[in-house]
């Protein structure tokens, strides 16, 4: 071969009956093929070339680069292979995907997860999502249409319009087969602002006689986009007010609080605020019960038994007979320290309950005599509120105790407790000002008594938020 510049071309099929070329390979300067009986090895490599199942003739055509249709030895510048191409099936993925929630505000973010798609090929069959990466790529229909591809499986979207939201969702393979598209249906609403409707039982102006007492019904309030359940708070003229509070909660009064913040803002402790006690010194708590509000110390709206302006370094033990019923236990420490706080020397001290007759435990050997059945964290902050149940048939107590917990100190630096009945299998979210959720466990027991590090969060005013089968109980706190 006399050519300085050569090069072959690859066919799939014969090209002088029209063959498809695939690629070539173009001559070096290392490539010398010498005289009659020379030869020289090439290798190709191609790829994303369309090609069909079945028989295929691949043809090699040699050239002069300079003079391809010059050349006078056209009779045996091309040879051919053949091979058989087998198809391997190519399924299309299958998309699955769920949103966070299907009712939402304008401007309020929802997530689609679409990480339970799988394809035959791409991912064995498994989830996409079941080693964290994503081998399909995806794209998102929002009201600004299809988003570009993405090897994301999650994917937040917001809507700037109310009314019913069409989400559609695909999901592509390695081959670039696509799913079907998946169709999820939203509801965004306006956040309309909510009415407030307040009902008593007395006609106003009224003068409320000794021993009478007051009605506050907000059944009547609603919300005319249906999406959240409301709080309340309310004002009972003279400087007073409740904190918001949620039917199913308990709430304290407080004369001289300051709210700061949007849609009404939160009660900012500790700026001034005096909280209301009653003529025994105890503070006044109340609680919305299906939709009214009540102050609850027992069935007669009286104290049973109480204690006030406790001296120090002085034991203090009684005896007190209830009958079948349930009752509730309150403290309060007015500099907001408990009986023995970590962060002074302030005193120390106990605070049980023992029974008359030691409960036996005869399932243990030697048997176990248990005398104190209730002891009392004594870094409680500013008050301790526990209820509890007597009852004489006690395969009834489960079905008469009521969620309710307590959470102290409060305000905290560090940490804080959270004790009392919730309810089996419940969920424990603490959230902050921003609606991030900064902590969840899951309860699956009647009882809690756990103690939370709070100290790596910034100061302001969170959320506790404990969701049982049958109620949501919430609580505020505030980092210091």
């Amino acid at each position: 071969v006399d050519a300085v510049d050569w090069r072959v071309k690859l066919y799939d099929g014969d090209p002088d009956a029209g063959g498809k070329k695939i690629t070539e390979y173009s001559s070096g300067d290392d490539d010398v093929i010498t005289a009659s009986g020379g030869s020289i090895s090439i290798q190709r490599t191609w790829y994303g070339v369309s090609t069909t199942p079945g028989y295929h003739e691949l043809y090699a055509v040699a050239e002069d680069t300079s003079q391809p249709r010059q050349e006078t030895r056209f009779s045996n510048n091309k040879d051919f292979t053949t091979i058989e191409i087998e198809e391997i099936p190519n399924d299309r993925p299958v998309i699955v995907a769920t949103v966070d929630t299907d009712l939402l505000w304008i401007d309020e973010p929802v997530r689609v997860n679409a990480g339970q798609s799988y394809d035959t090929e791409t991912t064995d069959g498994e989830p996409d999502n079941s080693d964290g990466d994503a081998d399909l790529t995806y794209r998102y229909f929002t009201e600004n249409g299809w988003t570009s591809w993405v090897a994301d499986y999650t994917w937040d979207m917001s809507f700037s319009s109310p009314g019913e939201k069409e989400i559609l969702v695909t999901a592509r393979d390695e081959r670039s087969k696509e799913s079907e598209e998946y169709s999820i249906t939203v509801e965004v609403k306006a956040n309309t602002q909510p009415t407030a409707v307040l009902l008593t039982n007395l006609s106003t102006p009224a003068e409320l006689p000794d021993g009478g007492f007051v009605t506050f019904d907000v059944s009547q309030s609603f919300d005319p986009d249906e999406k959240s359940d409301l709080e309340y708070r309310f004002s009972f003229g003279d400087g007073v007010y409740s904190d918001w509070v949620a039917d199913g909660q308990s709430v304290r009064l407080y004369r001289n609080a300051f709210f700061t913040g949007t849609n009404g803002g939160e009660l900012q402790l500790d700026s001034g605020e005096e909280v209301l006690r009653n003529n025994f010194g105890i503070i006044r708590v109340f609680r919305l019960i299906d939709s009214q509000l009540y102050e609850i110390i027992d069935s007669q709206n009286n104290p049973i038994y109480s204690w006030n302006n406790l001296p120090p370094n002085t034991q203090f033990k009684d005896t007190i007979n209830l009958n079948d019923g349930c009752y509730t236990f309150k403290v309060t420490d007015i500099d907001n320290d408990g009986l023995d706080f970590w962060g002074n020397n302030d005193g120390g001290g106990m605070l049980r309950f023992r029974r008359l007759q030691p409960f036996i435990d005869t399932s243990s050997t030697p048997w176990t005599y248990h005398n104190w059945f209730k002891t009392f964290e004594l870094d409680f902050g500013s008050f301790i509120h526990h209820e509890f149940l007597i009852a004489s048939n006690p395969l009834s107590i489960s079905d008469n105790l009521k969620e309710n917990i307590n959470v102290y100190p409060n305000p905290t630096n560090e940490n804080f407790i959270i004790d009392g009945y919730i309810g089996n299998n419940s969920t424990l979210l603490i959230i902050d000002q921003m609606g991030k959720i900064i902590y969840s466990e899951k309860i699956n027991s009647n009882f809690i008594r756990k103690s939370i590090n709070f100290e790596k969060y910034s100061a302001g005013l969170y959320t506790i938020k404990i969701k049982s089968p049958k109620v949501e109980i919430y609580k505020k706190i505030v980092k210091q």
